[in-house]
């Protein structure tokens, strides 16, 4: 109830960035992913270069800072009892260790947002919004929750690199003025281009490491590549149907596995047969 109630109050007064569109009402997945390929194909068709980068936040849930959460919810203007009920969710927070039959001693949870709430979700939400609040003018963006995106189009790839850079430089400094960290390892870059002939890879940095180069990621349960044929994807995709054969007759035999250990299994294949209109269009 006090989840839906914030996020009423959040819509209603527009705080969201136009990008975000993790966890709220008629927005999904799919609205990021046809973004992006429809940048993609769009710098094709116009013969550009388009290079995007995927972010990887450090355990993000794990070091969202409990007061800047506070702080976002007092400029948005909330007072009263709904505050306070926020901060005792936030700070009342004890966890031990088990292992095997011994407990450890308490330990307060001195960061981060409680495990297994749907309001966790939303105040990490809240807390993450500015991170991309003001990109350079020819930058998009777009993020689920912290799967975070940018890219930039261009003809001249020196431009793209200056224009990436800059975004990467500002996101880098709201990070860590708001305990976040991104991880230069798995964070990556992917520069989609169909033109012929040679032509340099731009390159990044992000808190001192250079950002790698490669050839196809995964986004949001797609995977990009960059010629933008989801060859590799589709690929995956008949994998997944073969598998998905298989657990159909063991769940139909008394020989089978268990469901619990069935359902298990079948949560951890991506067909993502929602997201189709995107890779059925190369």
């Amino acid at each position: 109830m006090i989840s839906a109630r914030l996020m009423y109050v959040l819509e209603h007064s527009k705080w969201f960035v136009s990008f975000q569109s993790g966890f709220r009402r008629r927005r999904g997945t799919t609205d990021n992913l046809l973004k992006l390929e429809t940048a993609i194909r769009e710098a094709f068709v116009s013969k550009k270069h388009h290079v995007s980068i995927f972010f990887d936040i450090e355990k993000a849930y794990f070091r969202t800072w409990r007061h800047g959460i506070l702080k976002d919810l007092s400029d948005i203007g909330l007072k009263g009892n709904l505050p306070l009920f926020l901060k005792n969710f936030l700070q009342t927070r004890i966890f031990q260790i088990r292992i095997g039959n011994i407990l450890s001693d308490n330990f307060n949870q001195q960061k981060g947002v409680p495990q297994r709430s749907d309001l966790s979700v939303l105040l990490f939400i809240i807390k993450i919004n500015g991170i991309v609040s003001k990109p350079p003018a020819y930058v998009n963006s777009s993020f689920f929750v912290d799967d975070i995106q940018i890219h930039c189009a261009g003809e001249d790839m020196g431009f793209i690199q200056r224009q990436l850079q800059t975004a990467i430089n500002n996101m880098t400094d709201w990070a860590s003025k708001n305990g976040f960290l991104f991880s230069p390892q798995k964070t990556v870059c992917v520069h989609f281009c169909r033109k012929l002939g040679l032509h340099p890879d731009p390159e990044f940095r992000l808190n001192g490491s250079t950002i790698p180069i490669v050839q196809e990621t995964k986004y949001l349960g797609i995977i990009f590549g960059t010629k933008l044929t989801f060859r590799s994807h589709i690929k995956n995709f008949k994998t997944c149907i073969r598998t998905l054969n298989i657990m159909k007759v063991l769940s139909n035999t008394f020989w089978g596995a268990d469901k619990v250990s069935l359902m298990r299994r079948l949560c951890s294949f991506e067909a993502r047969p929602e997201c189709a209109s995107i890779w059925l269009s190369c």
